[in-house]
């Protein structure tokens, strides 16, 4: 059984295996009985679900009697998982006949990213690699996918800085200071001085602060005209025109007011919330509607006289007359 090789995922492999005579193993016989299904490729000693799966079969290829190319795709995902990197396969044919006899028998061999390979195995990878005493150089363009558009020298510069040193320390002056860039010194400008650093070092002693003068205020402060109300005695607010005023009200406003309409309720218990209009309505309606009352029922009819807007139980036992809360008159 050969071992054909290390592959890539997804990468077909192939395997040809011959066939010969069992009396002359110089002569060469062809096989037959032996479809797709009948080819087994096996994962780490163990059988794959589906055998034939992503399996291409040739038989007396090219016309030459007893040789045979079996192919396996290994980007099939029939037994999904199956093909997968850091395996190795065995590829077995099983149940298939040569020269009158049935045989079964492994093949071939491959593995998929399961080997370890050396740079200098491949020209491109040796042409592509420098090493040194070593050690892999690298010049780097790109740091998680961003490239780098620094001006040359100075990512280097920032790394001998920060740790070409015995104890690597990052302190105020590895970062920008303020003159660094324009538009921010040009807004700091002489509020902060020369140094930030030197002006919150230099906080005044007790003398100075008493040494200084406050400054005189540019601005007048308006004196309290307002008088302080005292005793239990308020001055009568006088009438109109001597310190009050009319309340305007609108024309308009007040006729839509008037203008708004009673109508016929709809069957329901009155809310505890009814808007003004509504609880106006009902009041209406319980002067002008029709009303029943028996001895423990009190209806109020809605406008057709029939059907019950509204309804209370009442009821006296004697002592105390008692009418509930309207509910629906349903």
């Amino acid at each position: 059984m050969n071992y054909v090789g290390d592959f890539v995922d997804d990468a077909t492999v192939y395997i040809p295996f011959n066939t010969f005579d069992s009396n002359d193993p110089s002569a060469s016989v062809t096989i037959t009985n032996l479809a797709q299904t009948d080819v087994e490729v096996w994962k780490n000693g163990v059988v794959q679900t589906t055998p034939g799966s992503g399996v291409t079969l040739t038989l007396n290829i090219g016309a030459n009697n007893g040789s045979h190319l079996i192919a396996v795709d290994t980007s099939n995902t029939t037994d999904a998982g199956w093909f997968a990197t850091g395996n190795d396969y065995q590829v077995r044919i099983n149940g298939t006949t040569v020269d009158g006899a049935t045989i079964n028998a492994w093949v071939g061999t491959f593995s998929i990213e399961n080997r370890f390979m050396r740079g200098t195995d491949s020209a491109l990878l040796a042409a592509s690699v420098t090493i040194a005493d070593g050690a892999i150089k690298s010049d780097m363009t790109h740091i998680h996918g961003s490239a780098l558009t620094e001006t040359a020298g100075q990512l280097a510069a920032a790394f001998v800085k920060l740790f070409d040193v015995a104890t690597p320390l990052l302190v105020a002056s590895d970062v920008m200071v303020g003159t660094d860039s324009a538009a921010l010194a040009s807004v700091l400008g002489a509020a902060v001085g020369a140094s930030i650093s030197a002006d919150i070092a230099d906080i005044p002693t007790v003398a100075e602060f008493n040494a200084r003068s406050i400054l005189s205020a540019d601005y007048t402060v308006v004196s309290d005209l307002g008088t302080v109300q005292s005793g239990d005695s308020f001055a009568r607010i006088g009438v109109a025109g001597a310190g009050l005023t009319d309340i305007t009200i609108n024309a308009a406003s007040v006729t839509a007011v008037w203008a708004k309409a009673m109508s016929d309720l709809a069957q329901g218990a009155p809310s505890a919330t009814a808007s003004v209009l509504t609880a106006i309505n009902y009041l209406y309606e319980a002067w002008r509607n029709k009303t029943t009352t028996t001895a423990t029922l009190i209806t109020l009819m809605k406008d057709d006289g029939s059907t019950a807007l509204t309804k209370a139980t009442i009821g006296d036992d004697a002592t105390t007359f008692t009418k509930d809360e309207f509910i629906s008159g349903a």
